[in-house]
């Protein structure tokens, strides 16, 4: 970062105010667009844990276990598991898969909105 000695300096030499703004933000020791990416990541991740926690499709001896994947995971663990919960209707109900994927994606949209 420039310190206040090195601003003196060039404002003395006849630098434009602009630029000096333009060279403290180059030396930024971080992306802002990757905090920004990081602190999204982390706060879906917390929204999954809590959905995740009050699932029917985690059974209550592995919430502990599901908590902690999807903390680091994040929507994957869900996702996997929604996959699996279909599949397995499926398979019982001998039903086309993408039947009832689109039944239990309308049925969630329905139960999210209302």
């Amino acid at each position: 970062m420039l310190d206040a000695v090195a601003i003196v300096g060039l404002l003395a030499r006849g630098v434009p105010a602009e630029c000096h703004v333009a060279l403290s933000l180059s030396d930024l020791p971080f992306n802002p667009l990757r905090l920004i990416v990081l602190i999204g990541w982390v706060y879906l991740c917390m929204y999954f844990v809590q959905r995740v926690n009050f699932s029917p499709l985690v059974p209550k001896t592995y919430r502990t276990t599901a908590n902690l994947v999807t903390l680091f995971t994040g929507t994957f663990l869900l996702l996997t598991l929604f996959l699996i919960e279909t599949a397995r209707k499926s398979r019982e109900t001998q039903e086309s898969f993408l039947d009832i994927l689109k039944r239990q994606l309308q049925h969630a949209l329905v139960l999210h909105y209302s």
